[in-house]
Order: structure tokens, then C-alpha cells, then sequence
């Protein structure tokens, strides 16, 4: 016997509210103090956002009357949110921050507690930066504030770096700023969001003797692949065993600033008859040569494991609960 239309959408929209509420329970709203009255509550607001997301109108507003409706029928039996578009972006906009900080702590937590083997790759817990930048519609207000930093003649843009956790290919935290803005900087601003001991995987636009003191002073560790502009210095004797891989990254410029050389581990791989230059804090003891070649080649996997997507018009949103985490913020 078939079932009945009716059926199998009251069906699905008890499946989406389920898999949606794993994620985010009615606990995890509790803490905001929205007003009795408020015709967006903070669930209202979060689904309504994850749901935009996952949309496929070409317009925000489009994309807005798509997610509304859906929230109405998940939650038949409540208040119904408000109906503008205008009214649901002031909600957001006044919300958004602490709302931000809520979810990803606590999605955060869940990644931690349903990854599993997933957690560690290598035995570490490794993360991998990404930066890159994204076109904005070419507005005035845009181009003052976000800049260009393509080619001549190019429009708007803003930089967005996310971490990635390598152990389940999902974004962990990203920052986004003006178009020149430093991918090396943005990582700077997130160490404090990575659990401790944790391992930070990256290319060669995420060296610099200031990330690497900052990495380092965090209690995070670093395997890092070098490019050519990078010098190392051997021999100074600040280590008390110097073996055949120790080398000293201290630019000139910090020498003057009386700022210590940071004692490293060069490791050079080979790949299709090229040699692959990376350094660590880590001893061979500690990380041997192969799970380090293996973390390598792994930090490629992530760039291409995941998409961008962008809400543009000057607020960018994207939640992911399917995957578990918010990726990037307004």
C-alpha cells in the first residue's frame, strides 16, 4: 500500500527536525534571553540560517521564504516566526554574535564526542589551515570596506581562513576579513580555539617566525612544508644535542629585537623526483618521518574535501549541522 503525499511529508519534516535537533538541542538556547514575545527565537533564527544554507533559490530573499516556511511546518503547534525578511535580519544581526559563540562551542563538543577513531589521525589531533578569497557583489559599501585584492579591475572581496580538522574533514573555526587581510594572521587569532597539543599541518603560506612563536608559546606543536623564501640557519649551538636535522629559524629583523632563533626539525621528503622540505617541534621520537609524510599528503585532502558557500549582500552565514559544525560567520 503506497502512503499518502501527506504522509511522507509529515514524515520527512519529523526526520529533518530529528537529525537537526541531535546537534542542537532546546538546552543549547536556553542561555539567550530573548523576549517572551519575540517572534525569532534563537532556534527560529539558527534553523532558519542552516536552512538558508542549504537552499537552492538564487536570492537571499528567495532562499529566506524557502527556510521560513520549512520552519513553520517542522514546528506546527508553536508561534509562528515573524514573516519580513527585513525583520528576521535585524533578529540576526542583533543576535548573531552571541548565538555564533554558542552554537560552534557547543558543536565544537559534539564533534569531540561522536568522532571517535576519527578524533586522531597519526596520533594527533591535526589541523590544517586554508585561506582564500571570496568575490562580493560589487556595491560601494563593499569596496570600501572589504577592498580588492585580485587583479586590477577585480571587485570586492573578503578573505576567509578556516581550520580544518583532518580527522573528519570538517571546518573547526575560520576568521574572515578586508581582501588584504593575512591568512598567517588569522591563524594567529585562532590558536586559542584548537584543544591543547594540538598539531598544525600547513603549506607554505603559513610560515613566519611570528606564527611559528606563537604556535609554539600556545602549547600547539607545527609540521610545516617550507618554500624557498624561507631560511634556515644550522650550528648555533642553542640546542643542547644538535643532531643532523636541527636547523634555527631567526630572521635578521628578530635578531635585532634581541628575540630568541626557534629550534626546529627539517625533514625532507621526496616526491616524483622533487624533495619536499618540512619543519616541526617534534622529534623523530615523537613524530617519526613517515606519519609525517602521511599528515602531508593529507593536508591536501582538505582543500579539496569541502566547498565555500557564501551569503552575500555584506553578512555571510553558513551552518552545517548535517556535518556537525558552523563554518563561517558574519
Amino acid at each position: 500500500m503506497k502512503r499518502s503525499r501527506k504522509s511522507t511529508r509529515r514524515s520527512y519534516r519529523q526526520m529533518l527536525l530529528a537529525a537537526m535537533s541531535r546537534f542542537l538541542p532546546t538546552r543549547v538556547f536556553r542561555p539567550f534571553g530573548f523576549r517572551p514575545d519575540a517572534r525569532w527565537t534563537p532556534r527560529f533564527l539558527v534553523y532558519a540560517v542552516i536552512l538558508m544554507a542549504w537552499g537552492s533559490a538564487k536570492t537571499l530573499a528567495d532562499r529566506y521564504d524557502e527556510a521560513r516556511q520549512t520552519v513553520v511546518r517542522i514546528f506546527p503547534s508553536r508561534r509562528r516566526p515573524g514573516r519580513s525578511y527585513q525583520g528576521f535580519i535585524g533578529a540576526l544581526l542583533r543576535w548573531s554574535v552571541r548565538l555564533l559563540v554558542g552554537v560552534t562551542a557547543h558543536l565544537r563538543e559534539a564533534i569531540c564526542q561522536i568522532a571517535e577513531d576519527h578524533w586522531r589521525r597519526e596520533g594527533f589531533i591535526a589541523f590544517a589551515p586554508d585561506g582564500t578569497r571570496v568575490e562580493c557583489p560589487r556595491t560601494e559599501g563593499n569596496e570600501k570596506a572589504l577592498g580588492c585584492g585580485g587583479r586590477k579591475g577585480s571587485g570586492p572581496q573578503f578573505w576567509l581562513t578556516t581550520l580544518w580538522r583532518m580527522g573528519t574533514g570538517l571546518p573547526w573555526a575560520w576568521r574572515i576579513g578586508p581582501a588584504k587581510d593575512a591568512e598567517r594572521t588569522h591563524v594567529r587569532e585562532m590558536l586559542w580555539l584548537l584543544p591543547r597539543f594540538a598539531l598544525l599541518v600547513a603549506d607554505a603560506g603559513f610560515t613566519g617566525y611570528e606564527l611559528f612563536w606563537d604556535v609554539l608559546a600556545s602549547g600547539r606543536s607545527l609540521l610545516i612544508r617550507l618554500g624557498s623564501n624561507v631560511r634556515l640557519l644550522r650550528e648555533l649551538g642553542y640546542a643542547e644535542v644538535e643532531k643532523d636535522g636541527t636547523v634555527y629559524l631567526w630572521p635578521q629583523r628578530f635578531q635585532k629585537k634581541y628575540r630568541p632563533p626557534l629550534l626546529l626539525r627539517l625533514i625532507v621528503l621526496e616526491r616524483k623526483g622533487k624533495k619536499i622540505y618540512l619543519v616541526t617541534n617534534l622529534s623523530d621520537s615523537e613524530l617519526p618521518i613517515e606519519r609525517a609524510a602521511r599528515l602531508h599528503e593529507m593536508r591536501w585532502g582538505v582543500e579539496m574535501s569541502q566547498s565555500y558557500y557564501v551569503l552575500c549582500n555584506g553578512f555571510y552565514h553558513v551552518v552545517s549541522l548535517g556535518l556537525g559544525l558552523v563554518k563561517m560567520a558574519a
